[in-house]
């Protein structure tokens, strides 16, 4: 809240009030602020991860390699591969696709609330500011 603090000291000092620098300042805070800019990366996030959402798990590859000497006869050589691929069950990846898209949906909504709160807080300071200073021209 040190950056909202700066800001209106700063506006309350400014000698005549511009709506244009108030508004630029006011946005130069906004995009300043760590909440918000906490909430614009988990937003982010939520948003990438609905690419990574029902992926088929990595295959495994194994080998054996081995000898083998039986009670009768020659050496016997054994060789192996295997190949494995786990698979979901039926729906497993679609229910996580819409998951991801909801927790994104969520993320987005928590990022624009953030927004709205620092920018009522921000806008009340700067109210507040210039209410003190037109009290202190009329005194």
């Amino acid at each position: 809240m040190r950056w909202a603090l700066a800001l209106v000291a700063a506006l309350a000092a400014a000698a005549e009030p511009d709506p244009a620098a108030d508004r630029t300042a006011f946005i130069a805070a906004l995009t300043r602020a760590p909440g918000i800019a906490a909430a614009q990366q988990r937003a982010l996030a939520a948003e990438r991860a609905i690419g990574a959402a029902g992926v088929l798990p990595d295959p495994m590859l194994s080998g054996d390699l081995g000898r083998k000497r039986p009670s009768m006869g020659d050496d016997t050589r054994l060789y192996g591969l295997m190949l494995e691929q786990p698979l979901p069950r039926w729906g497993e990846r679609a229910a996580a696709r819409a998951s991801a898209r909801a927790a994104a949906g969520a993320a987005g909504a928590e990022r624009d609330d953030v927004l709205g709160e620092h920018a009522a807080e921000l806008a009340l300071m700067l109210s507040e500011a210039a209410a003190a200073e037109i009290g202190r021209a009329h005194v």
